[in-house]
């Protein structure tokens, strides 16, 4: 809500709870951009809401880091590029234990990173075991 108050002044913020806890401590100091005559005022009250809520709004976030290191999936999904708490929490809530998938092709694909299988350069595609039958299972790190 401040990021966009502000962009109605002409002020653009960087994204991030840090860059706006910044942004609302300067204002609190008295360090408040040039903006119209209401402008000081309104940061001054959204910078002060922000800092006075600041330990409530990372509540959420140590609560499900603590989640994250005590279940095993969450671990194994965090192993991800880039895996959060929150990422690891949203795939495991969408496809629970995995065994819905036979592999990890399927799994992908179910997410949308695989062609599908009557796609690829033109020719249709039929799923096929190799020799040792189908590589891998994602029900087995349920």
């Amino acid at each position: 809500m401040l990021r966009g108050r502000l962009a109605e002044f002409g002020i653009v913020l960087p994204q991030g709870l840090a860059k706006m806890t910044g942004f609302a401590k300067d204002v609190a100091d008295g360090s408040a951009p040039d903006s119209p005559e209401i402008g000081p005022d309104v940061l001054r009250l959204l910078s002060g809401q922000l800092l006075s809520s600041g330990p409530l709004m990372r509540r959420p976030d140590m609560r499900l880091e603590t989640i994250t290191r005590a279940d095993r999936q969450m671990k194994l999904l965090r192993t991800i590029p880039e895996g959060k708490p929150v990422t690891a929490s949203a795939i495991l809530a969408s496809i629970g234990s995995g065994g819905q998938f036979r592999n990890e092709r399927q799994f992908a694909g179910s997410l949308g990173l695989t062609p599908g299988n009557d796609s690829g350069e033109g020719k249709a595609r039929q799923d096929h075991e190799d020799g040792a039958g189908v590589s891998g299972n994602c029900a087995s790190w349920a």
